[in-house]
């Protein structure tokens, strides 16, 4: 009887792996995109967005702000469409729609940000270029 149920487990997770190669859908559980299978160029480009004070400090938005969604991926690919397609005031303003006035915030500014992969991961933005290619404020 294990063996029987050993087998048939066997049986059904080599089935659920052939599946997306079968059919070509890929999704979940199972997915044929090998997301991270390929070697990081040395420098690293991608968009964010930030905030700013009156005083010029300027505050982390949360991914929720940025993109009303907690998944960084889908937030950069907003993002970065928006830039693409020379929609930044846009997407500005709908970041800037979904910050609270009470955080002192007044500048809403959507930024390239590039830097070598490893300096930034280890010193965070301390040595990378930031080209703003948005700017809003708070309505």
């Amino acid at each position: 009887m294990r063996f029987a149920a050993l087998a048939l487990v066997s049986v059904a997770t080599t089935v659920v792996l052939l599946v997306p190669a079968v059919t070509g859908a890929d999704g979940f559980p199972v997915s044929t995109h090998p997301m991270y299978a390929t070697a990081r160029p040395a420098d690293a480009s991608f968009i964010s967005a930030e905030a700013s004070t009156a005083s010029g400090t300027t505050v982390e938005l949360s991914m929720r702000q940025i993109a009303d969604t907690d998944d960084p991926l889908v937030a950069e690919a907003r993002l970065r469409r928006a830039a693409r397609a020379d929609d930044g005031r846009a997407q500005c303003e709908r970041i800037a729609s979904r910050v609270a006035a009470t955080d002192a915030i007044e500048t809403i500014r959507i930024v390239r940000i590039r830097a070598p992969l490893t300096d930034f991961v280890r010193t965070g933005r301390a040595t990378a270029t930031v080209d703003v290619l948005t700017t809003c404020r708070l309505p």
